[in-house]
């Protein structure tokens, strides 16, 4: 979340999925956080991937722990 972007992307997606996961043996449920950037060329780059609690406002800003 810190890197610096090489090149700039005119537009840039933020999406959430949520995924079962197991943790300490007890499965839950996950949002899992992705960051695409589209370059000036059309393709998609994937920016960033987070897990995180929940997709909320204080999880995007990153100051909420996953």
């Amino acid at each position: 979340m810190t890197r610096r972007l090489e090149e700039e992307y005119p537009y840039v997606i933020l999406d959430a999925r949520y995924e079962r996961v197991r943790e300490d043996g007890v499965g839950h449920s996950r949002a899992v956080l992705i960051t695409l950037g589209i370059g000036w060329d059309g393709r998609r780059h994937v920016l960033a991937v987070e897990l995180a609690n929940c997709e909320s406002a204080t999880s995007w800003k990153g100051t909420c722990s996953a």
